[in-house]
């Protein structure tokens, strides 16, 4: 009889039989409901309790479950599942959003910097039941590229770089590719990537650049043809010799860095250094100074003290070579190359000077003897500038 009572009851809240003599009412659960009833008549059965349902797993909503998209490889998708679905798993396949030759992916053959779309297989003991909503996503790895070395000469730069990634692994970047450029506001290079591919840096040279000029540079990552890291630097090239020759002719098949050398080098600042000149006979001069020094005159007043010795011997040495060869103040221009002594710069000036003669003189015997007196300087700035070739080599 109460099994009869029972199944009447729970006819009853089913709806199947008439409700008139049951009170009851029903609560909402998530995934379920609550049904408390609180008072029954039927018949000679009076009955009062609580009862529970869920609904099952073929009716869960899949836009009710939580899906949190991955941010670092090896990709992971975590799925919030209602409680107490203990035999529920899931199962994920991934499409490239952008590619129409796509082959579906697992999580772990995911690459980073592309666009995916994601859908999980919902399964009851490894049985299909239904389908997650699709989540998009691309995975930035967060690189940073920190440059390391940086050099020019008058016509190239090189750079060197370190690569970092806050969300993905050494492994997960072997398609990682570098480029390098440097840029001027009138020109510019791409230079070639050097060394082999590493994920976590590299070097580049840019060549072809004009000199004595100001550059900047960058450095791309990129991955599948796609920029996804970028360092820039600010780079200056050496001055060179195209800069000098420009300077001072005034010409040059480049005429672009012709003129901004000439500009570049007309704003520096003219420099100034103190020099003194020596020759056998101020040498002998000086010897003679020191032979004739009473030294213990200097050094006996100081007794043991070292330092004041040194001072003392430091002054008088001084003393004496202003006095045999003072110094001289020159002025030193950008343009001034260092192995231009002043022996040469005597025979330049001899040589100029009898051209000029040359061409000024309306007489034969004159030009006669400027050619010999030039052809002489000709002679003498060669032994010059084969001495100062030679002393350079060795």
């Amino acid at each position: 009889m109460a099994g009869l009572c029972g199944l009447k009851i729970l006819l009853l809240c089913a709806g199947i039989i008439n409700s008139a003599n049951c009170s009851y009412t029903v609560t909402t659960i998530k995934f379920g409901f609550k049904i408390d009833i609180t008072s029954v008549n039927i018949g000679n059965c009076v009955n009062s309790f609580s009862f529970t349902t869920s609904i099952r797993v073929d009716f869960l909503n899949p836009s009710e479950i939580q899906v949190t998209a991955p941010t670092g490889l090896p990709a992971n998708i975590i799925t919030t599942l209602p409680p107490n679905c203990n035999d529920l798993t899931i199962d994920y396949t991934c499409l490239e959003q952008q590619n129409k030759y796509n082959k579906p992916k697992n999580l772990s053959e995911l690459e980073p910097f592309t666009d995916y779309s994601c859908t999980g297989q919902i399964k009851d003991n490894n049985v299909p039941i239904n389908k997650t909503k699709a989540v998009e996503f691309q995975i930035d790895c967060d690189l940073g590229i920190t440059i390391t070395e940086q050099s020019a000469t008058n016509t190239s730069i090189d750079l060197s770089w370190t690569t970092t990634s806050k969300n993905c692994r050494d492994d997960d970047l072997q398609n990682l590719f570098y480029d390098c450029s440097c840029s001027s506001d009138t020109t510019k290079q791409t230079g070639k990537v050097t060394g082999n591919k590493h994920p976590t840096g590299g070097k580049c040279r840019v060549a072809q650049l004009n000199p004595y000029q100001h550059y900047t540079c960058e450095v791309f990552a990129t991955y599948n043809s796609k920029k996804v890291g970028r360092k820039e630097v600010k780079q200056e090239t050496e001055i060179g010799t195209s800069c000098t020759k420009a300077h001072h002719k005034k010409q040059n098949p480049n005429a672009r860095a012709s003129t901004y050398c000439i500009n570049r080098l007309n704003k520096q600042p003219v420099t100034t250094r103190s020099v003194r000149r020596w020759s056998p006979e101020k040498e002998s001069a000086l010897r003679d100074c020191f032979n004739t020094t009473v030294w213990d005159v200097l050094l006996n007043p100081h007794g043991e003290d070292i330092e004041g010795m040194t001072h003392c011997l430091t002054d008088y040495l001084n003393f004496c070579a202003d006095v045999v060869s003072p110094v001289k103040t020159v002025r030193c221009y950008p343009n001034n190359k260092p192995w231009v002594t002043r022996e040469v710069k005597t025979v330049l000036n001899k040589k100029k000077g009898c051209l000029q003669e040359q061409r000024q003189g309306g007489h034969e015997s004159s030009t006669a003897g400027g050619e010999t007196l030039c052809e002489g300087s000709q002679g003498q700035l060669q032994e010059k500038g084969g001495a100062e070739a030679e002393g350079k080599t060795t």
